[in-house]
């Protein structure tokens, strides 16, 4: 394992703990995508392995795939985004502290990955299906970051479409509520990190 795998981090009682994922499984895509996730101490230069003892190991959906995670610093929340055994897209959202303790039956929020083109009005023959870059979590709120690389190609009702025009592209930063799963009209721009950051005001 690497640092370069982490997915999320957090001060705790002074010391800092990588999240990240873990045992993956290959995909029909040729890549590889965890079945759980892992939580260790950082230690600068520390080299881990899937047997390293310092490694706490969590299942938080059993039978899922494709997981990852995220932290809400501000609220002290972990957020799961995974594949479960319907072949779903899924986010859910835990107490950190509880999570720690691997307690997962109890989500604070649950909701489907929301699908962007639902939106009314999308111009599917100009952006197509973007795909999900990123996302983080603040409260009762989901982030997501989508898009592709320029002169990336879609097949639409039976042609060959551009759906990332060079100098136009088709990111995307949306929100969706957690409570409903709704998700806000989507706001195009130039792509870059999505994260959530603690103010220090």
């Amino acid at each position: 394992m690497t640092i370069s795998d982490m997915d999320a981090r957090r001060e705790v009682g002074g010391r800092r703990t990588v999240k990240l994922r873990k045992e993956s499984r290959e995909e029909s895509d040729g890549t590889s995508r965890g079945t759980r996730l892992a939580r260790f101490p950082f230690v600068n230069g520390q080299l881990l392995d899937s047997t390293s003892s310092t490694l706490a190991k969590y299942t938080p959906v059993p039978g899922s795939t494709i997981n990852t995670a995220s932290i809400d610093p501000v609220y002290g929340r972990l957020v799961v985004r995974y594949r479960d055994t319907d072949g779903v897209t899924k986010y859910q959202v835990h107490d950190l502290d509880l999570a720690r303790l691997d307690i997962w039956e109890k989500p604070l929020a649950s909701i489907s990955e929301p699908d962007i083109t639902a939106v009314p009005g999308w111009p599917l023959t100009t952006y197509g299906h973007p795909a999900l870059q990123g996302y983080a979590v603040v409260g009762r709120y989901l982030y997501l970051l989508h898009g592709d690389p320029y002169g990336k190609t879609e097949t639409i009702n039976g042609q060959n479409v551009v759906i990332s025009k060079p100098n136009i592209g088709n990111t995307f930063h949306t929100s969706a509520n957690l409570g409903t799963g709704a998700l806000d009209p989507p706001l195009r721009r130039l792509p870059s990190p999505t994260a959530s950051i603690p103010s220090t005001r």
